[in-house]
């Protein structure tokens, strides 16, 4: 007799099925996943994005980097980013390459829901 399961990741969010991604971060020195639709990874990106810029890295306990999950973040962070100055360029309104995303541009991309 043959066997077949099928696993579908849901977003922890809105339980939506599609493009979903696991997300780490930390936070108060303790490690979190969440599963996340594309629109509400974009979103957590954004809602983190200004204490993120104004942040200084932290080592963890062993003074051996960042804390677990910093690197998926900002890993997560740079294609939002990434996704953020496309769409603006698009949109005639080109971001510089490097450095901070001005906040008006972030708001005007998520509020355009193209994530």
């Amino acid at each position: 007799m043959a066997r077949r399961s099928i696993v579908v990741t849901t977003d922890d969010i809105d339980g939506s099925d599609t493009d979903i991604r696991n997300t780490r971060f930390s936070y108060e020195g303790n490690g979190y996943q969440i599963d996340l639709s594309a629109a509400n990874h974009d979103a957590l990106a954004a809602a983190l994005a200004p204490f993120i810029a104004a942040a200084r890295r932290s080592l963890d306990r062993s003074g051996r980097g960042a804390l677990p999950g910093s690197p998926a973040v900002r890993s997560d962070q740079a294609g939002f980013n990434r996704r953020v100055r496309d769409w603006s360029a698009d949109q005639g309104q080109p971001v510089a390459e490097r450095g901070r995303i001005p906040q008006a541009i972030v708001d005007a991309y998520l509020a355009a829901g193209v994530h």
